[in-house]
């Protein structure tokens, strides 16, 4: 099968390298059979309360969740012949926002949400979000809060600080995709003259504050840097932003963090060194919210190709997670892949582990 070579800049990729891509070599071919993507499920102990999710660690006997599911297309229903990506799976499992350039929208890249009936339901055909959302500007790298009330992403409209810029927005329905409201830029703490990009909302509680994960920097450059900061439900950031220790590295891009909610463990790609393909999907974990990230571990051929992977984004129940990919077997373009992981609970482990150290 010959492969095509796309070229796109960067805010058409949002987050990707620029250039020309060269796809080539072997799809995986394992024949695991990969979870119903569904609605947000927490395991329970026998009297009811949550069990704290317990990180992939180093060691095999300490894992609690399987390896990843070989990524399945989500289809030509969703997948267009143009680039979709940095798309997210809602926490009732029931709709996906992502970016696309898909036809008829109103600049190279726009915001579109695919809903279904329930989570065993097909998806229905995505629909592009209006303004104030999507402008004649790029807009691209949606991602919304655990109760659906918040909505971040970047756009590269009129009135920013340079370059792409982060923006919210807010809307009283958690279901009402055209609700959203008029946008706030997030100021000069987390906007600079550079390009922001890929914001990744980690919310603390259900109706508290949080941080924002983003990377900054021009990915052409290889200057692209994984950062965070403290962000209010008014979009007003408390400090300035700062770089994620032990996830960057030095003349290579580090883009598009998404982390499980409990903050143990954050999936991101790069094309840092000793990865399958031009860029790769890396993942690392932590004991606690308050310790340094473990080091950055490939997610392997199963996952990753030899041409692009790209923003992972998990799912809440962190058993799920959609990722883009021009790999061969596709729609067209940057397709979006689902794969899945399931949880295994074992009683006579007593805490996370956090990998290597």
């Amino acid at each position: 099968m010959n492969i095509r070579s796309v070229s796109v800049d960067i805010l058409a990729l949002l987050t990707c390298l620029g250039g020309s891509w060269s796809c080539g070599g072997n799809v995986d071919s394992s024949s695991e059979s990969p979870r119903a993507i569904g609605a947000a499920h927490i395991e329970t102990t026998r009297d009811g309360t949550d069990v704290d999710p317990v990180v992939h660690c180093s060691s095999p006997s300490a894992a609690r969740y399987s390896d990843w599911s070989t990524p399945v297309n989500l289809g030509p229903i969703v997948n267009s012949e143009f680039n979709e990506q940095n798309a997210q799976l809602l926490k009732d499992g029931l709709a996906i926002y992502f970016s696309s350039k898909r036809d008829g929208g109103v600049s190279d890249q726009d915001i579109y949400v695919t809903r279904r009936a329930s989570v065993d339901s097909p998806w229905k055909p995505p629909v592009k979000l209006g303004p104030p959302v999507n402008t004649e500007s790029a807009d691209f790298a949606p991602n919304v809060s655990i109760d659906g009330h918040l909505l971040f992403w970047a756009s590269n409209r009129p009135g920013g600080h340079g370059n792409a810029d982060l923006y919210m927005s807010r809307r009283d329905d958690p279901n009402d995709d055209h609700g959203w409201g008029e946008p706030v830029n997030l100021g000069p703490k987390v906007n600079t003259g550079d390009f922001e990009q890929a914001p990744n909302y980690h919310q603390n509680a259900e109706e508290g504050g949080g941080n924002l994960y983003f990377n900054r920097g021009n990915p052409t450059l290889n200057l692209a840097d994984l950062y965070y900061v403290a962000v209010s439900r008014d979009g007003v950031a408390h400090g300035d932003a700062v770089q994620v220790p032990g996830l960057n590295t030095t003349g290579a891009n580090e883009q598009a963090a998404s982390l499980r909610h409990d903050g143990k463990e954050v999936f991101f790609f790069s094309n840092r060194p000793g990865g399958w393909g031009d860029l790769d999907i890396w993942t690392s974990t932590r004991r606690n919210t308050h310790d340094v990230w473990s080091a950055p571990v490939n997610l392997g051929p199963r996952i990753n190709t030899p041409v692009l992977d790209v923003t992972p984004n998990l799912s809440f129940d962190g058993l799920t997670m959609i990722l883009g990919s021009n790999r061969p077997g596709g729609v067209g373009g940057n397709d979006l892949y689902v794969t899945t992981r399931s949880k295994h609970v074992n009683d006579s482990d007593d805490e996370d582990c956090a990998g290597d150290l």
